[in-house]
């Protein structure tokens, strides 16, 4: 028998799990206002609302979401949703999770009702359970599973149980709760560090972020004992890297990289180094015997950097995405609406800037209302007969918006912030051609797709043509000494991504 897990949504980071169900505050004594916004959605991911429960519908980023909604993630999709509190929760695939109220508490649940997500906080993350207090430490990223277990992906959680003190670390997982109310389990010791990279599934490093795990601390293992070995560590080991690459990066190279597989091998050339080289990504480590030096990656963002004798010469980032490449682009902007009530609102848009509707629910006296939106020296001015103004896509621009609404009599709204941004995780291109694996080393294979308006495409050093409809084809040969085809997309603003189509 399985049981859901359910997360209260209440605002401050109070988090506490009930004897059957999991709860993570987040708050919630807000009426009916939104409590989280997608800012991200990667394959086939729907939404319903509390009036039309199980009724699903394509869900767009900077779509809302209140009291009673659900959103659903199928196989090889994700999301990310952020709460009003600042805690982002990434939706693993084949999962679904609803906003309920819990009627005893008076406060929101988001209820895991099955598969699993991904919690990062802003802060620290307190979670009070029947079997003592958990702690999720600043900058880490913890699973939460509908089988009701709590798995620590980067940096730590810290268990507290009648006076006693014990650290969770990475790679660790504790069961919660069960169907009766079982004594803590006996945490596993801490893994030593590893001595060479180590390349995790897809489902473990679905999710990571090794940019948060920052840079080596030799007490991160420690943390929490009550004593712990003096004097100098041993240094640790690196191991050679990958054999072959999917592709290299350049020295000062920022991308965002789509693939239909993680973890992504990339190579850097490290022939100025007459010396040791190594490349680094986080904690993991490795060096070459030829003059490149290759690194697996998980999904995630990674600031890479290569190392002669201990000495910088290059760096660069890199965000990993598990997307195969195949979602549609969206052929409408996406739509939201805001109320002018002092909260902070954030709209992430992909390809095309958002339509918004800005209301003041209860505004005082009749019309006209004169609404003022400033961005830096720059404002928009609207009058309406009712508080209620619309704008289409492009009429509200990229940056954060100060939102006033005054009435006839003088009186006037809160002033309400609203954040507009271009999620950079959003597809810019979707590759119909070639297949994955479905051709060799060196082949001619056909490549065709559509990009995003504003992008530029190419393989190789060959620029593509695109159509009225943003299409592209042509007919290009597979890398002989890599792994991948690249298809490289880039934008003026937006910066590079590149799409990954592996050989057989």
């Amino acid at each position: 028998m399985s049981y859901g897990t359910s997360i209260g949504v209440k605002l401050g980071l109070n988090v506490r799990l009930a004897p059957l169900i999991a709860f993570l505050a987040v708050a919630c004594d807000c009426g009916n206002a939104p409590l989280a916004t997608l800012e991200r959605a990667s394959g086939d991911v729907e939404r319903d609302y509390a009036a039309s429960v199980e009724d699903w519908e394509a869900a767009d980023s900077g779509a809302t979401f209140r009291l009673g909604d659900g959103l659903r993630t199928s196989s090889e999709a994700s999301a990310r949703l952020r709460l009003v509190d600042g805690t982002n929760l990434d939706l693993e695939e084949e999962t679904v999770i609803r906003f309920r109220l819990d009627g005893d508490e008076e406060q929101g649940q988001l209820e895991v009702v099955s598969g699993e997500i991904v919690v990062e906080s802003e802060g620290a993350l307190d979670i009070a359970v029947s079997m003592g207090a958990i702690r999720i430490e600043r900058g880490s990223r913890a699973r939460v599973r509908a089988d009701q277990s709590l798995e620590v992906l980067v940096g730590q959680a810290i268990i507290e149980r009648g006076g006693e003190r014990r650290v969770v670390g990475e790679g660790n997982r504790q069961p919660l709760v069960g169907p009766t109310l079982a004594p803590l389990e006996p945490l596993e010791p801490l893994p030593s560090p590893p001595l060479a990279p180590v390349e995790l599934d897809d489902e473990e490093d679905a999710g990571t972020d090794d940019e948060d795990a920052g840079e080596e601390d030799a007490g991160d293992e420690d943390a929490g004992e009550e004593s712990a070995p003096t004097g100098p560590a041993a240094p640790r080991p690196v191991a050679l890297g990958p054999a072959t690459a999917d592709l290299a990066l350049a020295n000062g190279s920022n991308l965002v990289i789509h693939a239909p597989s993680v973890p992504v091998r990339v190579a850097v050339d490290a022939s100025a180094c007459q010396g040791n080289a190594v490349l680094k990504a986080g904690r993991r480590r490795s060096r070459s015997e030829d003059p490149e030096v290759r690194l697996s990656l998980p999904s995630g963002s990674h600031r890479w950097e290569l190392l002669c004798d201990d000495s910088s010469i290059a760096s660069g980032r890199v965000r990993v995405l598990r997307d195969a490449g195949r979602r549609r682009m969206p052929r409408v902007p996406p739509r939201t609406v805001i109320d002018v009530d002092g909260r902070p609102y954030r709209v992430v848009y992909q390809n095309q800037l958002p339509e918004v509707t800005i209301r003041w629910p209860g505004a005082p006296g009749s019309g006209p209302y004169s609404l003022t939106a400033q961005r830096g020296g720059r404002s928009v001015e609207r009058e309406a007969a009712q508080p209620r103004f619309s704008f289409r896509s492009g009429q509200l621009r990229d940056g954060t918006h100060t939102i006033r609404v005054q009435a006839a009599s003088g009186e006037r709204s809160p002033a309400t912030r609203l954040m507009i941004r271009f999620d950079n995780a959003a597809p810019t291109a979707s590759v119909t051609a070639p297949e994955n694996g479905a051709f060799g080393p060196g082949a001619a294979v056909e490549v065709a797709g559509t990009a995003a308006p504003g992008w530029s495409v190419r393989i190789g050093g060959q620029a593509l043509e695109l159509d009225d409809q943003f299409r592209f084809t042509t007919q290009a040969a597979a890398p002989a000494g890599r792994d991948s085809l690249v298809i490289r997309l880039t934008h003026p603003s937006r910066g590079t991504h590149i799409y990954l189509r592996r050989t057989s």
